[in-house]
């Protein structure tokens, strides 16, 4: 029993550091243009997103899973969207394009500035 609830707080701190990694701003690294926010505070049920570029700054309800991350944008009355996600390091994560800015690829990276 001890070593079933040490497992599970191992599990339980590595979850909250990786996810607490993502805090900051992070920049699209192809064109420079896009910005993305990790706010875990904003939201009390949902963490937070913002992405900010030259067209809009939106702000979504985001969780994440093993290979992908949820995304549903403040206004939506629907449910939740999935994109692919990798978080590659403290410093860089690879996401599907769910902004679809068409001069991107299908899949961009963002690197963390802030």
């Amino acid at each position: 029993m001890v070593v079933f609830l040490f497992a599970v707080l191992i599990i339980s701190c590595r979850k909250e550091n990786t996810e607490g990694s993502f805090r900051g701003i992070w920049i699209e690294k192809t064109l420079r243009l896009d910005t993305v926010e990790f706010n875990p505070l904003i939201s009390s049920s949902h963490q937070s997103v913002y992405l900010r570029s030259q067209q809009s700054h939106i702000g979504y309800n985001y969780q994440i899973k093993t290979d992908s991350i949820l995304l549903k944008s403040f206004g939506s009355s629907g449910g939740f969207n999935s994109y692919y996600f990798n978080f590659n390091s403290s410093k860089k994560f690879t996401i599907s394009n769910f902004f679809q800015r068409p001069a991107l690829p299908a899949t961009i990276q963002f690197e963390k500035i802030e």
